[in-house]
């Protein structure tokens, strides 16, 4: 789903999933890897980067129709 991501997005990732971890979550699945990924990127900031072209305002319109 987010694909041609910075490196430092990347960077960002490995630090979400350890605290997830610590949390008793697991981030194991690529496929949900990605889009766990998309779930925290905001418009504004793929905005900054042209090659993003997934983030999370599509999640949180279907999470807003879900509750």
């Amino acid at each position: 789903m987010a694909a041609n991501l910075p490196p430092e997005v990347y960077d960002h990732q490995k630090k979400l999933e350890q605290f997830f971890s610590d949390l008793g979550f697991q981030i194991s699945d690529s496929k949900n890897s990605e889009l766990f990924l998309t779930a925290f990127i905001h418009k504004s900031y793929a905005a900054d980067f042209k090659t993003i072209t997934a983030h999370n305002e599509r999640l949180e319109f279907v999470g807003d129709g879900i509750l």
